[in-house]
């Protein structure tokens, strides 16, 4: 037979004294007595938790707010070495990166997805280059319910956008909008198209040179925004057949904007084949065998991968 588990009680404790005796008879009944006296008053009781204060919330901090956080950090020799390594025209005032990335997720915080999408919008018309990292930084959030008007200020933003330091952070969050709705791929082919590349002059591949290759016509930060805010289905271990189209889809833009193209859109190129071939080497073999008039510099970065 099976026996109820719990059914059986053990003996209650001893009382003892202070040097392990039993204590005589009638002081243990009577300490029992007081016991059970006591837990049985103790029971009327109503028992509640208090509630723990709430932590004082942050007001939802407006665009003179932001400003001035930054403005805090000022430091004029670190704006100097920012500016002259970025090449950006913004002004800047010298705030870390650690500092930016404080101050933006205290802001995500404090606001609501249209709070976050303004304070972006007005970070970036202010023309500061920590402002506009930190705009970037607002909008990182993987879900953002809706997020058309986050994708529509990134795109106009990577357009705007004068050095690669602004590019690539604003490609971090463009990343997220884009996976979330592969439809805006469209946004893509309009930036592979505008402007495209040519080759300078009649030169065969064995010649061409990264300093001889002479910049695009149309802009070239877009066209580099393709492969850094793509590089995400570079590295699926366990691709979908949609991740593959659309790995198939950015192959056709590589081989449309390859040629001819300048030193820093070859680099983009380049590593986001070598991110690919880590996964899909045979077609990244493929595509450096069967592409003509591809740059040294795409090349050697490309080989990386494999």
């Amino acid at each position: 037979m099976s026996r109820k588990r719990g059914g059986r009680k053990g003996p209650k404790p001893e009382i003892l004294q202070d040097d392990g005796t039993r204590l005589p008879p009638e002081e243990a009944a009577k300490l029992s007595a007081e016991a059970a006296a006591y837990a049985a008053s103790d029971a009327d009781y109503e028992y509640f938790e208090e509630e723990a204060e709430a932590e004082d919330a942050l007001p939802p901090p407006t665009i003179e707010d932001a400003l001035y956080a930054l403005e805090a950090w000022a430091d004029a020799d670190r704006a100097a070495q920012i500016k002259a390594q970025t090449g950006t025209s913004c002004r800047v005032i010298g705030v870390t990166a650690t500092g930016i990335t404080d101050m933006a997720a205290m802001w995500r915080e404090a606001l609501d997805n249209e709070g976050r999408v303004s304070l972006a919008h007005e970070l970036w018309q202010s023309g500061i280059f920590e402002a506009r990292i930190a705009a970037a930084k607002l909008l990182t959030q993987a879900r953002m319910r809706p997020d058309d008007m986050a994708w529509q200020l990134l795109t106009q933003w990577i357009e705007e956008a004068d050095c690669f330091a602004l590019i690539d952070a604003l490609c971090k969050p463009a990343a997220k909008r884009l996976q979330g709705n592969l439809a805006r791929l469209s946004q893509l082919d309009a930036w592979a198209a505008d402007g495209q590349p040519t080759l300078s002059g009649d030169l065969e591949e064995d010649e061409l040179d990264d300093d001889a290759i002479e910049p695009p016509q149309g802009p070239v930060g877009p066209k580099i925004a393709i492969f850094l805010m793509t590089r995400p289905y570079t590295k699926l271990r366990n691709p979908k057949p949609e991740d593959h189209r659309v790995q198939d889809h950015l192959l056709t833009l590589a081989a449309r904007l390859a040629p001819g193209a300048p030193v820093e859109l070859s680099r983009a190129i380049g590593r986001w084949l070598a991110d690919l071939a880590k996964f899909e080497r045979a077609r990244v073999e493929h595509f450096l065998a069967t592409q003509e008039h591809l740059p040294r510099t795409l090349r050697r970065e490309a080989q990386n991968g494999l």
